[in-house]
């Protein structure tokens, strides 16, 4: 019995079969650590995008706050449309014209 055993795990057919059986777990971690590495780089580059776009939608809000507020409407409704409120004077200056 046991010089059967000792044939079984001497023939070449169970060195092949191990050596198939090695090579095909090298190949599969090493792609599953192929992947792992590939996913890790793309998280941190999807992170960093999330940071800029949390921090531009911070400053946005803070624009379209100072947008909203009744101070800022005023002052453009002055400067671009030329609008006064009831009582207030608007003096404009005209340049002269150098003939």
């Amino acid at each position: 019995m046991e010089k059967e055993s000792k044939k079984i795990f001497s023939s070449s057919l169970l060195k092949i079969i191990l050596i198939i059986l090695i090579i095909w777990l090298v190949f599969y971690s090493g792609r599953e650590l192929y992947w792992y590495l590939k996913n890790k780089k793309e998280l941190k580059k999807i992170q960093e995008q999330e940071k800029s776009l949390i921090k531009e939608n911070d400053n946005l809000s803070e624009t379209l706050k100072e947008v909203d507020s009744p101070e800022f409407i005023e002052r453009e409704a002055k400067e671009r449309l030329g609008l006064q409120k009831e009582g207030e004077k608007v003096i404009i200056v005209v340049p002269e014209k150098n003939d």
